[in-house]
């Protein structure tokens, strides 16, 4: 979505910022995933002994993974992550690509890892919508357009507010796991019925913002 933007925004197609942009992508997604495995491998733990035969196989719980090895692995890709920003700041003529990079990948340290934890804490739905739903497509638009602030921004609200459904869905069917773990979700906090109101309205605003944007 962010690379559309800015081919939109520059009136063409740069492959060095759609292979940037790519990489980057995939290396943070990684850093995120795995690390978010390492950080919650207790709870994850905990859901498993409660639902010994159900639900999605847990990396670490089910031996999948050892806890080192997805540390090891989550920060190795951290670090291809941010190597990605350096070489567009360096040879991409996309300056202050370093700091963005390393912006999009503090919202998930914030996220999961301490010393903040807003994930337990209260507040990581939040943190999901502006990493997934600002910060990766602004970051992908500005590798491949080289702005950093172009009109077709005005799209990224909407796409904040589909990341913002997801999160809150995502935290339905971790409920019980998450409550006895004692995470701060909204599902926790508010309950499952007010966490479903929150993710239809949250897609309800995406498309009447689409609608207006677009007609």
């Amino acid at each position: 979505f962010g690379q559309v933007l800015g081919v939109i925004a520059a009136g063409r197609f740069d492959p060095l910022g759609a292979a940037l942009g790519f990489a980057f992508t995939l290396f943070d997604l990684a850093f995120v995933v795995l690390l978010n495995d390492y950080g919650d491998r207790e709870v994850d733990a905990l859901k498993r002994r409660m639902f010994p035969e159900v639900g999605s196989p847990k990396t670490i719980p089910d031996r999948i993974l050892e806890p080192r090895s997805v540390l090891q692995l989550g920060l190795g890709a951290g670090a291809l992550a941010l190597s990605v920003g350096l070489v567009a700041e360096l040879f991409g003529a996309r300056p202050g690509a370093l700091p963005a990079a390393a912006a999009c990948m503090a919202l998930f340290v914030a996220y999961t890892l301490p010393p903040l934890r807003l994930n337990y804490r209260g507040g990581g739905e939040l943190l999901e919508m502006l990493g997934v739903g600002f910060a990766l497509p602004w970051f992908n638009a500005y590798l491949q357009s080289g702005r950093a602030a172009p009109d077709v921004l005005g799209w990224l609200p909407g796409f904040a507010l589909l990341a913002l459904a997801s999160a809150l869905a995502s935290g339905l069917s971790d409920e019980h796991s998450d409550r006895l773990g004692g995470k701060r979700t909204f599902t926790t906090m508010f309950g499952p019925e007010l966490a479903k109101a929150g993710t239809a309205a949250s897609v309800w605003a995406d498309w009447w913002g689409f609608k207006a944007e677009a007609f």
